[in-house]
């Protein structure tokens, strides 16, 4: 009884459009409010009894002990047109705990890799990639910069393969027969450790533990695409290098990273077509060459920073275009 209770309170937060939900317990009822991008907040009162088997559901869901506070843990409830992500915040409040949840809407357009907006010689490396029998491949932008559209895309491109493929993607765009689906737990990263996966696409490789899985499993002999948050590809690179794990096995596995942002587009947006685009992507695409592996392990035990300038000057000797190129290139177009 309990989940139907939350999966119909998720379904109407999603059918009107909220972004997120606040539940906070009061002496005599649970206060219920959703918030709306651009509107006032909607709240809702839910009668008292139902405060101990809500929480308790959406622990046991989510797999969080009682009393355990946790920020944005991942979790996914069914529903009518497939499957409600969200992140759920427990936090201390004076009258007991306050839970946040944050509802993950899928991207609105699915879009091919041809249209996204890169050059044509950046989608030729990406589609080469595609090729691999293995390594790691990292998305990175900044929050809300199109780096889960790019994932859907690559999804979207492998989907004629014959491979064995696993996603682990918070924000599918669509479901492909073949492809297996599976919520991001470090249970389910170990389980695929074992089988016989050929290539991964995982979104937020930020979270506890998925970035060092994900090399594991690209060292292993898989090719794994994932999505992480970064200004840039260095920002990338740099969180890979922290991470404690041989830089060697690191540097080996890592084969490129695709860093990009979104900018608006220059045309006027029709008030009688919704759905037209209003962004296209910038990118930058960094290849791990032997050139750039060699002068990383020399640079070994030295903070990222001391070297970056260095870095920067070999990689743009050996091919790489930073994202203000592409700026550059896309407003001399006309574009944005």
């Amino acid at each position: 009884m309990s989940q139907k209770i939350i999966t119909k309170i998720f379904n109407y937060a999603a059918g009107e459009g909220a972004d997120n939900l606040v539940i906070t317990r009061q002496a005599d009822q649970l206060i219920l409010d959703c918030y709306f991008v651009g509107r006032a907040k909607r709240s809702l009162v839910l009668p008292k009894k139902l405060e101990q088997e809500l929480f308790s559901s959406l622990r046991r869901i989510l797999t969080v002990a009682p009393g355990e506070f946790t920020a944005q843990k991942y979790g996914r409830l069914p529903h009518r047109t497939g499957c409600l992500n969200f992140y759920l915040t427990i936090l201390p409040e004076a009258s007991g705990e306050k839970m946040i949840i944050n509802l993950i809407k899928p991207p609105a357009t699915l879009w091919r890799l041809n249209q996204l907006g890169l050059q044509r010689s950046e989608l030729q490396e990406i589609k080469k990639s595609l090729g691999l029998k293995s390594g790691l491949i990292l998305i990175g932008s900044p929050g809300g910069g199109g780096k889960s559209a790019t994932l859907n895309s690559l999804l979207l491109e492998l989907s004629d393969s014959n491979k064995s493929i696993y996603s682990f993607l918070k924000h599918r765009a669509y479901e492909i027969p073949g492809i297996v689906s599976l919520v991001p737990t470090a249970t389910n990263w170990e389980k695929i450790l074992t089988l016989d996966s050929e290539i991964i696409l995982a979104d937020d490789l930020d979270e506890t533990k998925a970035l060092g899985l994900a090399i594991r499993a690209a060292a292993s002999g898989r090719l794994v695409f994932g999505t992480i948050e970064a200004d840039n590809s260095w920002e990338v690179l740099e969180k890979i290098i922290a991470w404690p794990l041989p830089l060697k096995l690191k540097l080996d596995s890592l084969k490129m990273i695709v860093s990009q942002r979104l900018a608006v587009l220059k045309r006027k947006v029709k008030k009688t077509a919704p759905d037209q685009r209003r962004a296209i992507g910038l990118f930058e695409i960094l290849k791990i060459t032997p050139a750039l592996k060699k002068f990383l392990i020399e640079a070994r035990g030295q903070e990222f920073k001391n070297y970056q300038t260095k870095l920067e000057k070999l990689a743009l000797k050996n091919g790489f275009r930073p994202l203000a190129d592409d700026h550059f290139r896309k407003t001399k177009d006309g574009l944005i």
